[in-house]
């Protein structure tokens, strides 16, 4: 379902689907998605806020690290 959105651009559809399935349990590959569609809705600094919470997660360890360089350099304002 996530590709689909993807595919089609549906920013704020991954970010619902993603906070449903949250309810059910905290996931570390679900928050990264969620990032990636806040990003693209284009609040950087909220999708850099959520990709650190799980950079240290072994399952998106290093996709996580790979989007906090990304996300850092289309940021505007750098820390």
């Amino acid at each position: 379902m996530i590709n689909y959105f993807i595919r089609e651009k549906l920013w704020c559809s991954i970010r619902n689907l993603v906070d449903q399935e949250m309810a059910k349990g905290q996931e570390p590959v679900l928050t990264f998605w969620k990032a990636f569609g806040i990003f693209n809705e284009g609040r950087v600094t909220e999708a850099i806020r959520e990709v650190t919470r799980v950079h240290d997660r072994r399952e998106v360890g290093f996709s996580a690290g790979l989007a906090l360089i990304y996300y850092h350099e289309r940021c505007r304002n750098v820390d």
